[in-house]
């Protein structure tokens, strides 16, 4: 039995250290562990473990557990009065719980590291809208399809290598930046397994720019076939499925060190894919340098921050001035609501109509529209020929690539 007044001391004793300053620990706690440092500090302090759990207010089933990597809850302040008790800094005591509990039960860690890596990583309500999972509470179904779509053979293999998002790997990503990331890592890989082997040639792009606004007048066509030549001049141009809540209309790559295009369905609008190559195209010629230094470059219509900013405003007016200048749009106004006008007009310019008027709606108020929409085609027409591969297919990357290898661009 304890003498009383040794009691009193040794629980003076403890008091008088309990809540000091936490000293600073970096890196790794020593290989002995909690429970060792633990009984170094009741020697230090002379007293008994009975003794300080009462003073610490931690029962010993409490203690045990956690000693041992078997609790299930953690309460915080006893993490925290432990952390005080040792004079370790919290943070560290946190992290050496952490590795005892997953020595303790390896499978469940993981389970727990896959749950938080995904939730981290991925915009589950986006990705469930656009069909490509069919659950955002089945991690294992998750995790399946991921694997399967990008060919990782880890989970944490995502995102490790091929693209280096412009976010801190701090605090939690938005929502339109995890898409981003979806985006760019689903279309790098696409393109690397494409593997365009011809050499880009600045001079030779310059020189074939001219022709391209003539290919807008083949709808079904057009993109498929300006693709194709793009790609004998080393730039791989490839349309990529839109996500959710990403106002994305394209993007330039580097890859292999070489110029990659993606065009996303932005509007259903047809000529708004030519705006948004020839948008990118500009990249390739006054950017590339830039583009290929830090890797990507993505349009967005928001001010969101990228690894860089590009002077989106030029790259808007070239394409703007290339399909349809200003003062040629001016002309031909007065006469918008003869279709056949405006159509002799669009064919003396090399243009589709349906650019005329997508350009005079975009500058006229009010409900232009839906007035003139019949006259400007579908979006869809032309996506069919560059390969579209909708989410619910559920094919991977390795087959919407070779897929595209085949019908796209064999037989250059």
């Amino acid at each position: 039995m304890e003498d009383a007044s040794n009691s009193h001391l040794e629980v003076d004793k403890l008091l008088a250290n309990l809540f000091g300053d936490e000293l600073p620990v970096s890196g790794a706690l020593p290989a002995s562990g909690l429970s060792e440092l633990f009984k170094g500090r009741l020697k230090e302090l002379g007293i008994s473990e009975r003794t300080a759990l009462e003073i610490l207010n931690i029962q010993s089933r409490t203690f045990k557990g956690l000693m041992h990597g078997t609790l299930q809850k953690v309460d915080f302040s006893v993490v925290a009065l432990l952390a005080s008790f040792l004079q370790l800094d919290r943070s560290a005591v946190f992290r050496a719980l952490m590795e005892q509990a997953e020595k303790a039960d390896p499978k469940q860690a993981e389970a727990d590291a896959k749950r938080g890596f995904i939730v981290q990583n991925f915009d589950l309500v986006s990705l469930l809208k656009i069909g490509f999972i069919d659950s955002i509470s089945d991690l294992d179904h998750i995790e399946a399809r991921v694997k399967d779509y990008f060919g990782l053979a880890s989970i944490f293999d995502y995102n490790k290598e091929e693209v280096k998002p412009a976010y801190s790997s701090g605090s939690r990503k938005p929502k339109n930046q995890l898409n981003r990331t979806f985006l760019i890592e689903s279309a790098v890989k696409r393109i690397k397994r494409i593997n365009n082997y011809y050499d880009f040639d600045r001079e030779e792009l310059k020189a074939f720019i001219p022709s391209i606004r003539k290919y807008t007048q083949d709808v079904e066509k057009g993109l498929y076939n300006v693709s194709r030549a793009l790609f004998k001049l080393g730039i791989t141009v490839h349309y990529h499925e839109r996500l959710d809540s990403l106002n994305a209309r394209g993007a330039t790559f580097a890859v292999n060190d070489k110029p990659c295009i993606i065009l996303v369905e932005h509007t259903q609008f047809y000529p708004s894919l030519w705006f948004a190559l020839m948008h990118e195209l500009y990249h390739v010629l006054y950017d590339w340098d830039t583009i290929r230094v830090n890797k990507y470059h993505v349009t967005t219509d928001s001010e969101e921050s990228d690894l860089f900013r590009l002077n989106e405003q030029a790259a808007n007016d070239f394409a703007g001035r290339y399909l349809l200048a200003n003062d040629k749009l001016d002309r031909i106004k007065p006469f918008i609501n003869d279709s056949q006008m405006v159509k002799d007009y669009a064919r003396s310019l090399d243009i589709h109509p349906g650019i005329v008027y997508l350009f005079y709606c975009y500058q006229t108020t009010g409900s232009a529209y839906g007035k003139y929409s019949d006259f400007i085609p579908k979006s869809a027409e032309a996506i069919k020929a560059l390969g579209s591969n909708p989410w619910q297919k559920r094919k991977p990357v390795r087959e919407i690539a070779q897929y595209l290898k085949q019908q796209l661009y064999s037989n250059l």
